[in-house]
């Protein structure tokens, strides 16, 4: 869905590095909120395991206030239903990486928000 621009350190207790994508998967959704599930790979490793995972809720006012402002932003018009909501998760992903900061400015992995870019078809 996301991914790093380049090869990052990554490990907490060892030397790790790789090009790291972010993945979410929503795995319940109810009328007042969806849970999902955040998957962080490397994507210069074969990996059973993601490196780090954990569960996000967001509820119905932060997805309709983030449809609302993708929608005003975006022209998803030449997209059908199931590519307009893909697309409109990568984008969330992405504006919630880049501006949901840590104290330093800095995004998780300790990176700029400039450092983060949706994953397009054509390349991983």
């Amino acid at each position: 869905m996301i991914r790093t621009k380049f090869i990052v350190d990554y490990g907490d207790r060892s030397e790790l590095s790789g090009i790291i994508m972010i993945e979410v998967v929503p795995i319940l959704q109810t009328p007042e909120s969806t849970t999902f599930l955040v998957n962080d790979w490397d994507l210069t490793k074969e990996m059973k395991d993601p490196i780090n995972s954990k569960q996000v809720i967001w509820y119905k006012q932060e997805i309709d206030t983030m449809d609302a402002y993708l929608e005003q932003n975006n022209d998803f018009s030449m997209l059908g239903k199931t590519e307009r909501e893909f697309k409109k998760m990568q984008l969330a992903l992405l504006i919630d990486t880049q501006f949901n900061l840590f104290n330093s400015g800095l995004t998780i992995y300790r990176l700029n928000p400039d450092d983060w870019e949706i994953i397009t078809d054509d390349r991983q």
